[in-house]
């Protein structure tokens, strides 16, 4: 690397994500690692060289950061040198995932790049004659987001096998680099453009609940702990279908619908009807822009009012209009939002939402995550469980096979595994509900079993009290219910109802209606 560059000042999103690098306790917090178990023989001097390629094609990834009195510069090298790591010759699988824990929690010196590398670990052979190796590539969140991610993979699959070939790649020239995006957005981004877009957000947040008020396990601490935990979600492929249906009978996609369900169960846990929910888009709003590596990504709030009594496609239709709404509204940043709104600080919550979703279909127009390295070879993708959670719950969904699966992350210092199973249970009973019955009202949806009534009665004694002030009467019900479901509710002569049991006749009585 020469100690030559350009500077040019960062993005929007660059600039929040070096804050977020710097209050994050965990250094690998903000790292996108990637790994696939390839099964065949590796040339790995045509994996190298087409690793070499991408860095430079793409500018993000010749690119470093500094602080020049307290502005963000993006420092452009042209060029920039990526070295293929031999970590291990015939380990134990055991040993393997030793290596590559290690490998993706290296850190980064930001201020030099690339911020990338790439790591080959080869493995004992399962059968003889059958080389085995882990593919390891890890990049840093400044440089790239998941579209990246997926150029990324498509173009090394190019690469690779034009390198075996003795050839050099022979790519479309890229109309723009990423410095040059960032200052088009500088240039665009202000005056009625940027007033125009803060207004619809502070119309859109004003007096939305401050926090989302989940059952937790154990109390919130004032410093924040980062240690995350996972549960899976699947939905299978002919429920996803009715769902999918459903979702285009309402003029809606199939995000908006598992948004409407995964709201719903937001709900049903918390007593809350006013939820924010967090959500990326890609960011990528001009056609040049599809092909270049760079953070382009950024977060949008969802707020979603539940009206019990309202059904399900009422409030898909709701969703969905909401979320046109905030894509056509999407260009400032999520720290700008912040900012105009001012919500109470906490030093324990992430602002304006604690939870988030995602979700990732093959039928969104971004490019294809699946990894082949050669048509010669296996590549089977490994998961990557996350040292740490950014979020209290997050739910992560994709379509694969006609199935929606995917999981929920969560912070395991406040929630054990049981409670996330139980969300996630709820969750899939939901979208089941859902997928059999759209026209169903919302209080005739996610019941929730007597077991799980007293496990959050439980859960409720460490959570906060603040709820807003006014608790509509069918809520302050079911709270109670779940509070205290063996208490008499009603009584007529002899005959004395619980709490649980009028509870569980309501719900049946609405199901029916």
């Amino acid at each position: 690397m020469t100690s030559s560059y350009d500077s040019f000042l960062a993005s929007f999103a660059q600039r929040r994500m070096w804050y977020l690098v710097n209050q994050a306790g965990a250094a690998s917090l903000y790292h996108m690692p990637l790994c696939w178990r390839v099964t065949g023989e590796i040339d790995q001097q045509a994996l190298e060289a087409a690793l070499r390629d991408l860095v430079e094609r793409h500018e993000a990834l010749r690119t470093g950061f500094a602080d020049d009195e307290g502005e963000l510069m993006q420092q452009v090298y042209p060029h920039a040198s990526l070295k293929l790591e031999r970590l291990a010759l015939a380990v134990s699988d055991e040993d393997a995932r030793a290596l590559r824990e290690s490998f993706e929690r290296r850190g980064f010196d930001l201020r030099h790049p690339p911020l990338m590398r790439a790591a080959l670990v080869q493995l004992r052979e399962a059968q003889p004659g059958v080389p085995r190796h882990d593919v390891l590539i890890v990049l840093h969140h400044l440089v790239a987001d998941g579209w990246s991610i997926a150029i990324l993979m498509q173009e090394l699959r190019e690469g690779y096998r034009a390198r075996r070939a003795g050839l050099q790649p022979d790519f479309a020239p890229l109309p723009i680099q990423y410095a040059d995006y960032a200052m088009w957005q500088r240039e665009w981004l202000q005056g009625a453009a940027l007033e125009g877009q803060l207004r619809y957000w502070r119309d859109q947040l004003r007096d939305a609940t401050p926090a989302l008020e989940l059952p937790v396990d154990r109390t919130r601490e004032a410093e924040l702990i980062h240690r995350a935990g996972t549960c899976r979600v699947r939905l299978d492929a002919a429920c996803s279908t009715r769902l999918r249906q459903n979702a285009a009978r309402q003029g809606a996609t199939l995000f908006m619908l598992l948004m409407a369900g995964w709201a719903i169960t937001l709900a049903r846990f918390s007593g809350q009807n006013d939820i924010c929910i967090g959500y990326p888009v890609a960011g990528r709003t001009r056609p040049e822009l599809e092909g270049v590596v760079g953070l382009f990504v950024n977060t949008l709030v969802l707020r979603v009012q539940i009206k019990p009594s309202q059904t399900v496609d009422e409030l898909v239709r709701d969703i969905r209009d909401a979320v046109l709404e905030a894509d056509a509204h999407q260009d400032i940043p999520f720290d700008r939002v912040v900012d105009a709104i001012r919500p109470a600080s906490d030093p324990r919550r992430s602002p304006l939402f604690q939870t988030f979703f995602a979700f990732y279909s093959a039928d969104s127009g971004a490019p294809s995550m699946r990894f082949a390295i050669d048509d010669a070879l296996q590549a089977e993708p490994h998961v990557v469980e996350p040292e740490a959670p950014k979020f209290e719950l997050s739910l992560d969904l994709r379509t694969e096979n006609g199935s929606v699966l995917g999981s929920i992350e969560y912070r395991a210092d406040l929630l054990n595994a049981a409670t996330v199973g139980m969300i996630a249970q709820v969750f899939q009973d939901v979208l089941a509900g859902i997928a059999e019955v759209p026209a169903s009202r919302l209080e005739s949806l996610a019941l929730i079993d007597e077991s799980g009534r007293r496990s959050l009665a439980q859960l409720w004694q460490h959570t906060s009290p603040a709820r807003a002030s006014f608790i509509p009467l069918h809520d302050a019900f079911r709270q109670r219910a779940l509070n205290e479901p063996e208490r008499d509710a009603v009584a007529c002569g002899a005959a004395v109802l619980s709490y649980a049991q009028l509870d569980e006749k309501v719900c049946r009585t609405s199901a029916m209606l």
